[in-house]
C-alpha cells in the first residue's frame, strides 16, 4: 500500500478579487485619465527639448515653449476634470449650439486684421496668450451633433433623403467648407472622416457610404491639384528624394531624423535635426525627433499609448448606457486615434503630410485643450450612471401613428424603451421591469407585435 501524502501546510492559494461593472467602469475611466496626463507631461518634455536649440539660435528664452505649454496642459486638464462630471444630456442640447459658434468664428478668420494667418493660411483668431484656431472645437461640436442625430433615428436608407439632408450632410459640408476657406486639409479629412466612421457604426449600409466616399475622395484629390503646396506634397510622398530641397524638404529631413535615432536614440534634447533643419520641429514633426532622441522607446511608448487608448475607447463605447453616449465615445477615439494615424504616418512617409499635430504631444493651445475636453467626456462615459428621464425619447412618427416599418423593425430590437435605448442591462432593467408590473396592462399597448415605449416627460 502506498502511504497517503501528506496534507498541504504551504500559504493558502491567492484569489483575487472579482471584478464587478463598476470596478471595471472606474478603472476604465483612471485609464482614460492616466493615458492624458502622461501624453501632457511627456509632451511638455519634448515640446521643450525641440525648441529650446532654436530659440536659443534666435535670442528668445530658451524654456519659453515649453512654460506655455505646460500652462495649457494644466488648463486642460482642468477642463478635462470639468468634462468629467458634465452632465451628458448638457452636451447634447449644446451640440449645434457649438456647432454654429465655430462656423461663426470661422468666418471670424477670415476678416482682414481680426484672422491670423501662418504660411498664407489664416486658420486662427489671435487671442494675445494662444491664437485660437476654430475647427478644433468645431470637430466635438460636429461629433456631439451627429451622436444625438444618429441616436434618435434609423440609419439612412436612402442617400440624398437621409444622409445629404441630414446633420450628416451639414458636416460634409463643413469639412469641405474648412478645406476651401481655411486651406486646412487635414481638419476637413478629420471631419469627413469621422462623419462616415459613424453613420456606419450606426448601421448605415455601406450601398449609401460608398455613394459619399466616392466625392469625398474626388474633391480631396481636386484640392491637392488646385494648390501648388498640397500637389509638392503629394509628389514629395511619391519620391521625396527627387526633390530634396524643394517640396520633399520637410519629409527627407525627416526621415533623415528617424534614421539617426537608431535602436536607443541620440539622448534627450540631443537631436541635431531640430536645430534649423527640420521645419515645425516642435508642432507637426515632432514625432520625427522623439524617434530621434528616444529610438524605439520613443515609438513604442507614443504607439502604445493610442493603442491603448483605442482598445479602452472601444470598450468604452461598447459598455455605454445609451446609444447617444456609444456614439459620442466612438467618434472621440477615432477622432483623437486617428489624429495620431495620421500624423505619424505622414511623418514616416506613410502618406502625404496634412499639417495634422500630434495629439497631446504637439506644441498647440488649441488641439491640446479640445482633445483634453474630448477625453474628459470619453472618461465621463466610462462612468456615466443611470440616464435621467430626458434621455428616453418619444417613439418615432412611424410608430406612433400606427404604421409598420419593417426597416426600423430591423433596426431597434423589441425590448428597447426608447429610439435612444439604454444599452446596459444594469440599467435597462428598470424599465424591464416596470413593463412586468403586476399593475402593468398586459397585452395591450403593443403596436405591430412590438414592446410599447415608455415617452419622456416633458417632451
Amino acid at each position: 500500500m502506498t502511504a497517503a501524502k501528506p496534507a498541504w501546510t504551504g500559504p493558502a492559494p491567492i484569489e483575487l478579487p472579482k471584478v464587478n461593472s463598476v470596478t471595471a467602469r472606474a478603472g476604465r475611466q483612471r485609464l482614460v485619465v492616466f493615458i492624458a496626463i502622461t501624453l501632457v507631461v511627456f509632451g511638455v518634455v519634448m515640446v521643450g527639448s525641440a525648441s529650446s536649440g532654436e530659440l536659443l539660435l534666435k535670442g528668445q528664452p530658451q524654456w519659453g515653449l515649453l512654460i506655455r505649454q505646460g500652462l495649457f496642459g494644466l488648463i486642460g486638464l482642468t477642463l478635462l476634470w470639468m468634462a468629467m462630471r458634465v452632465p451628458l444630456e448638457l452636451v447634447r442640447k449644446l451640440a449645434k449650439p457649438m456647432v454654429w459658434t465655430s462656423v461663426a468664428l470661422i468666418a471670424v478668420t477670415m476678416v482682414p486684421g481680426l484672422g491670423h494667418s501662418v504660411n498664407g493660411a489664416s486658420r486662427w483668431i489671435n487671442l494675445g496668450f494662444f491664437q485660437l484656431q476654430p475647427s478644433e472645437p468645431l470637430k466635438i461640436g460636429v461629433l456631439a451633433m451627429l451622436a444625438d442625430h444618429l441616436s434618435r433615428h434609423q440609419p439612412p436608407l436612402h442617400w440624398m433623403r437621409d444622409l445629404v439632408r441630414s446633420p450628416g450632410g451639414v458636416a460634409l459640408a463643413l469639412a469641405g467648407s474648412v478645406v476651401a476657406l481655411q486651406k486646412d486639409l487635414g481638419s476637413g479629412l478629420v471631419l469627413g472622416s469621422t462623419t462616415l466612421v459613424l453613420y456606419m457604426l450606426a448601421g448605415t449600409k455601406w450601398s449609401v457610404l460608398w455613394r459619399t466616399i466616392g466625392p469625398g475622395v474626388a474633391l480631396v484629390v481636386l484640392s491637392i491639384l488646385t494648390e501648388e503646396y498640397r500637389r509638392e506634397r503629394f509628389l514629395a510622398f511619391l519620391d521625396p528624394w527627387a526633390h530634396p530641397e524643394a517640396g520633399g524638404y520637410q519629409l527627407v529631413q525627416a526621415l533623415i531624423a528617424i534614421g539617426s535615432g537608431g535602436p536607443f536614440g541620440v539622448g534627450l534634447g540631443h537631436s541635431v535635426q531640430k536645430i534649423t533643419f527640420l521645419p515645425e520641429a516642435h508642432t507637426d514633426m515632432i514625432f520625427a525627433i522623439i524617434v530621434e532622441e528616444l529610438g524605439v522607446f520613443g515609438v513604442i511608448f507614443v504607439i502604445g499609448s493610442f493603442a491603448v487608448l483605442a482598445a479602452v475607447g472601444a470598450r468604452i463605447a461598447m459598455r455605454a448606457r445609451t446609444r447617444f453616449s456609444a456614439l459620442l465615445a466612438a467618434g472621440i477615439t477615432a477622432m483623437v486615434v486617428g489624429q495620431a494615424a495620421i500624423n505619424i504616418a505622414g511623418v514616416t512617409g506613410g502618406m502625404p503630410l496634412t499639417g495634422i499635430p500630434l495629439p497631446l504631444v504637439s506644441y498647440g493651445g488649441s488641439s491640446m485643450l479640445i482633445t483634453l475636453i474630448a477625453l474628459g467626456l470619453l472618461a465621463n462615459i466610462a462612468t456615466e450612471r443611470r440616464p435621467a428621464r430626458t434621455f428616453v425619447l418619444a417613439p418615432p412618427a412611424s410608430l406612433s401613428d400606427g404604421t409598420h416599418d419593417d426597416d426600423l423593425d430591423a433596426f431597434h430590437d423589441d425590448d428597447e424603451p426608447s429610439n435612444d435605448y439604454l444599452i446596459d442591462d444594469e440599467a435597462t432593467s428598470e424599465h424591464d421591469g416596470a413593463r412586468s408590473a403586476p399593475g402593468a396592462r398586459a397585452g395591450g399597448g403593443r403596436r405591430n407585435g412590438r414592446s410599447p415605449r415608455t415617452r419622456s416627460r416633458g417632451r
